[in-house]
């Protein structure tokens, strides 16, 4: 599968691969993520039509129970990047993303419907976020 990429694993820690060694094949997962840009873009106040902005995966991480990745910001991949998707197509628990800019913060508890339903979280590149630890996979 990928390799495991450890900085500094108080950081993060997580299994990553490189975005040239995934694809997605199926057209209805490449249609819902038409759709989820169109969703994000509308959220976070970007009219889609004047902008066409495209969603590119830049790398795919991988959490396992007790994974987390401490406070950071989101480096620019691209030019004209300007907002991080997270996508989660499976069941878990734990793993709440702790969200903050200036004086506004939030937690959001992205396991609630995991089981059923798949999760998107999106935010500006310029957010200060944080995964808490995975409690099951």
């Amino acid at each position: 599968m990928g390799e495991r990429t450890v900085v500094d694993k108080e950081v993060r820690d997580t299994w990553e691969m490189d975005a040239s060694k995934v694809s997605f094949e199926n057209p209805a997962w490449k249609a819902f993520v038409i759709r989820v840009v169109h969703d994000v873009c509308r959220a976070l106040g970007v009219n889609f039509n004047a902008s066409q902005p495209r969603c590119e995966l830049y790398k795919l991480l991988l959490y396992e129970t007790g994974s987390h990745f401490l406070p950071h910001v989101d480096t620019e991949k691209t030019d004209g990047m300007f907002a991080s998707i997270i996508i989660l197509p499976t069941r878990f628990t734990g793993g709440d993303a702790h969200l903050s800019h200036g004086n506004v913060r939030t937690v959001f508890d992205s396991s609630k419907g995991s089981l059923t339903e798949t999760t998107v979280l999106a935010w500006y590149t310029d957010v200060m976020h944080e995964i808490v630890r995975t409690f099951s996979i």
